[in-house]
Formats: C-alpha cells, sequence, structure tokens
C-alpha cells in the first residue's frame, strides 16, 4: 500500500493522469508462502507504468530480474522450471524484466485477440520444437561466482530449451539454466532466423 501511496503522489507532483486500475497478484507456483508478487501501477515513470512488485513479509521491492527471486523460490519439478522462465518472457510480463525484451514464441490458435508472439501449432512445428526442460541433477552441487566450498549450493538443476524472438526481430534458440533456488542464467543462444516476418511472427507488442 506504501509503494501505491507513493507513485500517487509522485505522479500528482508530476501532473501525470491518475488510473482507476487495481494491483493484481501474479501467479508462480514454486513462490515461497510468506511472498507475493504483484502487477502494480508505476504511473510516475511514463516509460513503464507497470511494475511487478515482490513482497516478502514486510520488504518489498520493484523487480528487474528473475536474480530479483533467488532464494525466494523452491522449484521442485519440471513443470515449475518451465513456470518460471515463462514468467519473465511472456507477452504480458516480459516489459517488467530487463532481459533485453525477449519473448518466448508460443504455439497455438492465432486470432485477433491472440498474442504477437503466438504462432499456429503446425506451422511453429514446421520450424520448431516445444519448450522442454531436463532435470539433470537432483542434489547436484554447483558454485557461484565468489562462493566457496562451505557456501556451494545444492538442489535440483533444470536446463530449459525454447524459442524467444527479440525486438529487432531475430529468432533464437535458447538454453537455460534454473536451480531450485531460482538462480538463472541463459547459457547459449542459437539464432535460427533474422527476420521473424519469414515464419509469419512479428515482434509488436
Amino acid at each position: 500500500m506504501t509503494n501505491w501511496i507513493l507513485a500517487c503522489s509522485l505522479a500528482l507532483a508530476a501532473g501525470l493522469p491518475m488510473v482507476q486500475e487495481i494491483a493484481t497478484e501474479l501467479t508462480l507456483s514454486s513462490l515461497k508462502d510468506d511472498c507475493k508478487v504483484k502487477n502494480n501501477w508505476l504511473g510516475a515513470i511514463p516509460d513503464r507504468p507497470w511494475g511487478a512488485w515482490l513482497n516478502c513479509g514486510t520488504t518489498s521491492i520493484l523487480m528487474t530480474h528473475p536474480l530479483n527471486l533467488l532464494g525466494k523460490v523452491d522449484i521442485q519439478t519440471p513443470d515449475q522450471a518451465l513456470e518460471y522462465v515463462r514468467f519473465f518472457t511472456s507477452a504480458n510480463s516480459f516489459s517488467f524484466f530487463r532481459l533485453n525484451g525477449m519473448v518466448e514464441i508460443l504455439p497455438g490458435a492465432t486470432n485477433e485477440e491472440s498474442e504477437f508472439n503466438t504462432m499456429e501449432t503446425d506451422e511453429f512445428k514446421k520450424h520448431f520444437q516445444e519448450a522442454s526442460v531436463k532435470d539433470i541433477s537432483p542434489g547436484n552441487l554447483r558454485f557461484l561466482p565468489g562462493d566457496d566450498e562451505e557456501s556451494v549450493r545444492q538442489g535440483k538443476e533444470y536446463i530449459v530449451t525454447r524459442i524467444v524472438i527479440f525486438p529487432d526481430n531475430r529468432v533464437y534458440r535458447i538454453v537455460e539454466t534454473v536451480l531450485q533456488d531460482g538462480w538463472y542464467n541463459i547459457v547459449s543462444k542459437n539464432l535460427l532466423f533474422k527476420d521473424a516476418r519469414k515464419v509469419g511472427l512479428d515482434y509488436f507488442p
């Protein structure tokens, strides 16, 4: 509530119009019980009127990167790992996070209400493979930069492979690493198309 009042005060001070939109809670099944993520209005920032706020106990932060959730999630299954990476790259949420505008291309029925990243399923299968997740090392040890042997992380690790599009209309196959505690990294990017329009897509949120 404090963040909402602050945003409203800043908007009024800047002479920006008020909106009546209400914050909505964003769903993430691996999020720990004491945390919630809400889509909240940031009206004082013209080029970013909405943002994802992470609330854990009495602490609230504006999320800008997947690593804001490090230690705030408990990813136990491949399905949760896929849900986690999609949380940052959907047509409705990608603008909240600093991943260079990356959005996942999804197969599905297309119509006038479809999101720009949806591609007819048959056409998708002609060019791409659907997203896949491998649980590669339950209980394996992994080091992060600066860690020593006493601080090494243990737990599940997942490799996610999926198809994404960027604002320059380039299409990539990316491979991502996700750890149980939310650590995230893009391992590789393989350019598939320099222009998504060749497969009937156009980056136009």
